[in-house]
């Protein structure tokens, strides 16, 4: 930020606040990005690719790539500070998609026995193990291109798991 240590901790009281501020803020940006209200006359295929490529946009960035990697070191003896990183930002994300989901279950669209787990199941589908390997180094960051195409397959073998269609 080309600014001293000293100016960055008269506004966070240490590096937990500073961090745990970062990660909100990550979450805030990943949840302006989702598809509008709006959206929700879209297909269920169509908007959970469209929040899935907007939840992969974020989260493959270098900088967030790196910060989720270092995360775990930074509070390694702080579990509730480990608590706290997690609710402001992917809990967040997976609390919006779980209503999602609920709701897709409620018009029949799905089947599943917890919408927070079947949140969870779905941003595992859309991520894999990407923002490790581009936190790593291992792999360039993705393209918009083929963030479209990732969050589409996540999404596709999500509906054939859960899809009203795919069930007996």
């Amino acid at each position: 930020a080309g600014v001293s240590k000293m100016t960055v901790y008269s506004h966070f009281s240490d590096k937990e606040a500073l961090f745990e501020a970062v990660v909100s803020d990550v979450s805030d940006r990943m949840l302006r990005v989702l598809p509008p209200a709006s959206s929700e006359n879209l297909p269920l295929r169509e908007r959970l690719s469209a929040i899935g490529a907007a939840f992969l946009k974020i989260i493959v960035n270098v900088h967030v790539a790196g910060m989720a990697h270092a995360l775990p070191t930074v509070s390694r003896d702080d579990r509730p500070l480990r608590t706290r990183f997690y609710d402001a930002g992917p809990g967040r994300t997976v609390a919006v998609l779980a209503g999602i989901i609920s709701d897709a279950e409620a018009r029949n669209e799905l089947i599943v026995d917890s919408p927070e787990l079947a949140a969870q199941d779905l941003v595992s589908l859309w991520a894999g193990d990407l923002q490790m390997r581009i936190a790593f180094g291992v792999v360039k960051p993705a393209s918009d291109r083929e963030i479209k195409k990732r969050a589409r397959r996540g999404t596709d073998v999500f509906l054939r798991a859960f899809g009203k269609a795919g069930r007996r």
